[in-house]
């Protein structure tokens, strides 16, 4: 009022012809008075608003501010509780209160409950902004709009009840609300914009409907302490909304709404440990689940019929997954590096593995269903728990590396149509390997003779071998790396049949003590780089046809071994002892010797026993002439 006693002298003051424009100017901008209400009545303050009303005008009342000096300090000053009336009487007449006017109970700093009456359809802006004791708020149905920053900063409320009747919720309503911890937004609600719930740090968890058509990135933005999200909302179905919450989210619960979980939904929420997926869900996004490292549990009802890739890359605690019986594919990287996933049933309704699918998850076992046509690179790469592995009869490819490193695998089964497979699909997992079979009708690979080796038929070429393969005599060729790491391999028989021996064949079988050779002619077998670990030349015994000692010392890398002896092989050719496949002169005199004990040579398989009685005698010698002479 002191500024306003100073003006009116000034004006008395100017003369009226010259200085009364400027004086009027003067007054305009004087700062209003701090009560600026039509009445006030048992402590509440009024203004009077008219509306209309099915074209009728009438007068109603705002409910407004009793003191807005030094930012509304004094406003309602000591008031711990407010029931607004539905009328007020007043100068003999009645007047319903409809609304709320801005700043209404701004810095009621002790106001802890208001009743709001029926009639109040409007809140208006910050009209309980910084009302800090307020505790809960119960919004009539009758409530239409709700302005901007109306609740905000009210820092204890804890509870909210909403109004049927409200369609949207303004940016900063409920800004900066720290008590609240559980919100559920009511079904008539269709838009909720920017940080209507912006930094409600206590916030635990929220329910967001289907109604709901309009959400801004920012409407919860700094809420980082949700826990539990309640969606059902097919548009909203993601973390992304609630951005803040990535760290703490442990629960995630989706209604019949949902149909889509979308791309990168609920990807780094890293402490989200159980979500429910309702059966009207079709499709689950790339990434969807992508770094939830603390999720054990997930089940995938029937309808969902496609999963994007990497959608539960990195869940390192899944232990448990049912896949839906309709799903068509195992999209790439879709479990990599779920290291506690031990076991899988992969649905009947699968054809295709793809790549990554599996890369370096925790896979104790794996049956690929008929169904499967393909299994893509590095699929099942570097499963270092992987022990059991079958191979549908539908799988006609296995990528390349798709097995690589599962250096643990103990037992492989071969389905009837596999016809490619890929460089480097099975390295180092002959580390482990016991057992190998094909399906008898596969075309294209064998286990001829049950001999524990996947074979190439057409080339006879083995492609892989285990600590009990047989090397049948009908193998040609030992293919590139065939038992690179086989370290439980100790004895090693080569037949004769061997044209080749390519790269790393028996590279890194750091135990082998023994190697017994039946190539005869070993100038003419083709040698690959690095066959064998380095020290093996230096500690295990080589032992060579008779007669053939000679040639293997001046042909690398045969040459390196220290300790070669020649010994009698029992050949496939009944009498062969030296053999070259033939049985002839040579063999007699190996025989007679061996009789005579003169230049003795070790029998290690009984080859010198012809007729099969357990010795050897003239009576095997009788057996060679008779074989010789084609009797």
């Amino acid at each position: 009022m002191r500024y306003f006693n100073t003006s009116v002298r000034l004006l008395a003051k100017c003369t009226l012809h010259r200085w009364l424009p400027l004086a009027i100017l003067m007054l305009t901008l004087l700062p209003s008075p701090a009560h600026a209400y039509s009445f006030m009545k048992d402590g509440i303050a009024y203004n009077y608003r008219t509306t209309s009303v099915s074209d009728v005008t009438v007068t109603t009342l705002e409910v407004t501010y009793t003191d807005s000096s030094n930012d509304y300090a004094n406003n309602y000053s000591g008031k711990t509780s407010i029931t607004i009336p539905d009328r007020v009487s007043y100068g003999g007449k009645t007047y319903p209160v409809y609304s709320i006017g801005y700043y209404a109970f701004r810095n009621c700093s002790t106001l802890k409950s208001v009743s709001i009456p029926e009639h109040v359809s409007n809140i208006g802006q910050e009209a309980f902004l910084r009302c800090s004791s307020l505790q809960s708020i119960s919004i009539p149905n009758s409530v239409k709009t709700i302005e901007w920053g109306a609740f905000k900063e009210c820092t204890s409320l804890a509870s909210i009840e909403f109004s049927n009747s409200l369609s949207t919720i303004e940016s900063n309503v409920f800004y900066g609300c720290t008590s609240l911890e559980s919100v559920t937004i009511p079904n008539t609600i269709t838009t909720i914009n920017g940080n209507a719930f912006g930094s409600c740090t206590g916030l635990k968890e929220v329910t967001i409907p289907s109604s709901v058509t309009s959400m801004n990135e920012y409407s919860f933005y700094g809420c980082g302490h949700i826990e539990t999200l309640n969606i059902d909302n097919n548009i909203y179905a993601s973390i992304n909304y609630f951005s803040g919450s990535k760290g703490s989210l442990k629960n995630v619960v989706l209604g019949y709404n949902v149909v889509t979980i979308p791309n990168d939904a609920f990807r780094g929420c890293i402490n989200l440990v159980s979500v429910d997926i309702p059966s009207s869900v079709t499709c689950i996004g790339k990434d969807a689940f992508c770094g939830c490292s603390s999720i054990n549990t997930i089940i995938i009802p029937s309808t969902v019929t496609s999963i994007g890739q990497e959608a539960f890359m990195d869940c390192s605690s899944l232990n448990s997954i049912t896949l839906s019986s309709n799903l068509a594919s195992i999209s790439a990287r879709m479990f990599c590096r779920c290291s506690s996933l031990a076991f899988v049933s992969i649905p009947s309704s699968v054809t295709l593995i793809e790549d990554y699918a599996f890369y370096n998850s925790g896979l104790h076992s794996v049956t690929i269903p008929d169904a499967v046509t393909s299994v893509g690179t590095k699929a099942f790469w570097s499963c270092s728990d992987l022990s059991y592995v079958k191979i549908g009869n539908s799988v006609t490819s296995i990528g390349e590396e798709a097995f690589y490193q599962c250096d643990n695998l103990t037992t492989l089964r071969i389905g009837s149509s596999v016809s490619s497979i890929g460089s480097g699909a099975f390295y180092r997992c002959p580390k482990s390997l016991s057992y190998i079979t094909v399906e008898a009708d596969n075309t294209t690979f064998d286990s001829r003779n049950n001999c524990n080796a996947l074979i190439e038929t057409a080339t006879n070429t083995l492609v892989l071998g285990c600590k009990n393969t047989t090397i049948p005599s009908t193998v040609t060729t030992i293919g590139c790396g065939a038992f690179l790491y086989c370290s439980n391999f100790t004895s090693l028989t080569i037949p004769n049949s061997i044209t080749s021996i390519m790269d790393d064949a028996f590279n890194q079988c750091q135990n082998i003590n023994e190697i017994k050779s039946k190539i005869n002619n070993v100038g003419s077998v083709e040698i690959g780089e690095n066959i064998f670990y380095s020290q093996v030349p230096y500690r295990a015994l080589l032992y060579v046809p008779v007669g053939t000692a000679g040639a293997y010392r001046q042909t690398a890398p045969w040459s390196d071994f220290t300790n070669i002896s020649e010994v009698f092989y029992k050949s496939d050719t009944l009498g062969d002892l030296n053999c070259d496949d033939v049985v002839n002169g040579t063999d007699v005199n190996y025989l007679v010797n061996q009789l005579l004990k003169k230049n003795v040579y070790e029998d290690v398989d009984g080859a010198t026993d012809l007729n099969g009685d357990g010795r050897t005698s003239g009576l095997d010698l009788n057996r060679m002439i008779s074989i010789i002479l084609g009797q």
